[in-house]
C-alpha cells in the first residue's frame, strides 16, 4: 500500500514538474514573440477639420520665451489630463495615476517638458547664424509638447515632422500646440509609434531630439533611425544629461556606442554643471561613410 502512495506521489511530483516546465516555455516563446513586435511601423496621424475645431475651442498655454522675440506657448498639464479622460490610450492614464514619468517600452515621458528641450531651445535661438533653418525639412525626434520642432517652425523650416511614442501625446498635446502657436498651420506632419518602425517619407536636414538617451537597450533604435533619416549633409542636434540615474543611460555611454559603429563624428557645443550637468552635441556624417539618402 505504501509502495503505491509513493508512487503516486512521485508521478504527481513529475507531472508538475513537466507543467510547470511547459509554463516557462510557452512565457519565453510569448517573451521573444513581444521582443520581435516591439518594432511595429509608426503610424502617421492626419486630424481632420473636425477634430482641429474641437481642438482650437477654449486653448490657452503656459508661455515660454526662447531668445529675445520668440515665445512660445505650450498647454498646461491639467488640461491635457482631462482630456485623456475619454482618450483610447489608457497607458499614459495608467502612468500618469501612478505618478510615473516613465514607463517604459508604455509611454515613454511626452507629457512632461523636460529640461534639455529648453536648453536646446535657448541654444537654437542664441546660435541662428550657425543653424540656418530657412527652407530645411525638419525632425523633432521624442517631441512630446512639440517646442523644438514649432521653434524650427518659427525660424524658417519648410516642413517639419513631429514624432513622439505615444499617440495620445501627439493628439492631446503636440497637435493642440501647433494651434496654440499659429495662426496658419505651416506645413507638418505627426507620427507616433516605436522607432525601429520609424518609415518617413522624406529625409531630413536636421533632426532635434531631447532627453531620448536614457535607455542603452534603445540605442541601436535610435542609431539606426539617424543612418536610415539623415540627408547626407544634414546634421542632428542632441541634447541630454550626462547621466541618467535609476535609468542606466548616460551621454559617454551613446557617444561611445556612436563612435563603434564609425557611421557619425559628434562634437560637443554646449554644456551646464548646474545642478544635473547637461549637455548639447552634434552628429553628422563621418567623411569616409557613403550614404544614399535622397529625396524621396
Amino acid at each position: 500500500m505504501k509502495i503505491m502512495v509513493y508512487l503516486h506521489l512521485f508521478v504527481l511530483h513529475i507531472y508538475v514538474y513537466l507543467l510547470n516546465l511547459k509554463n516557462l516555455l510557452l512565457l519565453s516563446i510569448l517573451e521573444d514573440s513581444n521582443e520581435g513586435n516591439s518594432c511595429g511601423l509608426s503610424v502617421e496621424i492626419k486630424p481632420s477639420g473636425k477634430e482641429i475645431e474641437q481642438f482650437t475651442e477654449g486653448l490657452t498655454g503656459c508661455s515660454y520665451k526662447f531668445g529675445n522675440n520668440i515665445e512660445l506657448k505650450s498647454l498646461p498639464k491639467n488640461h491635457i489630463k482631462k482630456n485623456l479622460e475619454n482618450d483610447v490610450d489608457l497607458s499614459i492614464k495608467e502612468a500618469e495615476e501612478s505618478h510615473s514619468d516613465l514607463v517604459s517600452g508604455v509611454y515613454e515621458g511626452g507629457l512632461k517638458i523636460w529640461e534639455c528641450t529648453f536648453d536646446l531651445g535657448h541654444y537654437l535661438t542664441r546660435q541662428t547664424s550657425s543653424y540656418c533653418f530657412e527652407h530645411k525639412v525638419v525632425l523633432d525626434l521624442g517631441c512630446g509638447a512639440g517646442l523644438l520642432g514649432i521653434l524650427a517652425c518659427k525660424l524658417g523650416a519648410i516642413q517639419v515632422d513631429f514624432q513622439d511614442y505615444n499617440a495620445g501625446v501627439i493628439k492631446h498635446l503636440t497637435i493642440p500646440n501647433i494651434l496654440l502657436n499659429f495662426s496658419e498651420i505651416p506645413k507638418v506632419r505627426f507620427w507616433y509609434g516605436d522607432w525601429g518602425g520609424f518609415k518617413q517619407a522624406c529625409f531630413y536636414d536636421v533632426i532635434l531630439t531631447s532627453e531620448t538617451i536614457y535607455q542603452p537597450k534603445a540605442y541601436l533604435k535610435l542609431h539606426e533611425l539617424f543612418k536610415n533619416c539623415l540627408k547626407p549633409n544634414g546634421i542632428i542636434i542632441l541634447a541630454a544629461k550626462s547621466y541618467y540615474f535609476g535609468v542606466g543611460g548616460s551621454l559617454g555611454e551613446f557617444l561611445s556606442f556612436i563612435e563603434n559603429e564609425k557611421i557619425f563624428t559628434h562634437k560637443n557645443v554646449w554644456y551646464s554643471n548646474e545642478g544635473i550637468k547637461r549637455e548639447i552635441v552634434e552628429l553628422r556624417f563621418r567623411k569616409d561613410v557613403s550614404i544614399d539618402n535622397e529625396l524621396l
